[in-house]
This record gives C-alpha cells, sequence and structure tokens, in this order.
C-alpha cells in the first residue's frame, strides 16, 4: 500500500512540474526593464502602455506615460504577429495586459550573422493573448510639440 502512495506522489509531483513550466508568469515591466536575461525565452505577462507609430504596426508597450512622451527605447518592448482581430480592437494610450514569449533585444528578428544591435528592450513574440486593463474610461494622450511650426515669411510689397 505504501508503495502505491508513494508512486502516486511521484507521477503527480512530475505532471504538476511540467504544468508549471508551461504556464505563464505575471511580471511587472519594471522587473522586465531591470533584468532582460532573466526572462529570455520565457513566456510572460506584463502590463504596459500600448502606442503605435503607424495605424497598425510597429506596436509598442511602454512602461509608462513618461518612457513613451521620451521615447526612451530601452524601456519599450514591440510585439509581433498580432492578429488581425487584435489590431481591430487595440486602442492607443490605454495599458494592455500582454502575454507571449519574452525575447531580449529581439535577437530571433536578426539575421544571421548581423553585426547590428535592435535598441529596443526586446519583443514579445508570439503575442498569445492581449487585453485592455485600462480601469475606467483614462487614455494617455500624446502632447502638443513643444516646438510648433514657424509661420510662413511675411511678404513685402
Amino acid at each position: 500500500m505504501s508503495n502505491l502512495v508513494k508512486l502516486s506522489f511521484c507521477i503527480a509531483c512530475f505532471v504538476a512540474s511540467f504544468s508549471a513550466l508551461s504556464e505563464s508568469t505575471q511580471v511587472s515591466l519594471l522587473k522586465v526593464i531591470v533584468d532582460p536575461e532573466r526572462y529570455d525565452g520565457k513566456v510572460i505577462k506584463v502590463t504596459g502602455l500600448l502606442l503605435r507609430s503607424q495605424r497598425r504596426n510597429p506596436v509598442y508597450l511602454y512602461y509608462g506615460e513618461d518612457a513613451a512622451r521620451s521615447g526612451r527605447q530601452l524601456e519599450t518592448i514591440l510585439l509581433y504577429n498580432l492578429t488581425d482581430r487584435d489590431n481591430a480592437i487595440l486602442e492607443d494610450g490605454r495599458h494592455y495586459e500582454v502575454e507571449g514569449e519574452f525575447d531580449v533585444g529581439c535577437r530571433s528578428r536578426l539575421e544571421p550573422g548581423a553585426k547590428f544591435i535592435i535598441e529596443y528592450l526586446g519583443c514579445i513574440d508570439p503575442v498569445l493573448s492581449i487585453r485592455n486593463s485600462t480601469n475606467g474610461t483614462y487614455r494617455y494622450k500624446r502632447e502638443v510639440s513643444l516646438f510648433p511650426p514657424l509661420p510662413p515669411p511675411f511678404k513685402k510689397d
């Protein structure tokens, strides 16, 4: 009887260890910024401010509004392979919780033998899930430029 209990306990531990490996880890984006190598190749869930450079791609996930304002690339994660359905529902300036495999420096995107380094923190590729995590109606709005365009020169008659 005791051997049967030991065997079933070992099987349960074995199954639990594999299920723990397949689950994603909820992690603060700040922790990923501080130690990105720790999360390289792992499936993680992070929350950040989503902005796009154009209507569809690329899609950037920032740590916060300050990083978005200053354009600090080392606090930015690129999101790759978003489905058309995901792209249709995403709104700029909202916080999203993104789940996917993290790649430090987007190394998997570099061609073999490439000698340059992408200056972003990393990328999430593929994106497994994405959901809005903004409470209420809050939305970050991009600021107006500090230096507006110059007026046209006056014509002298």
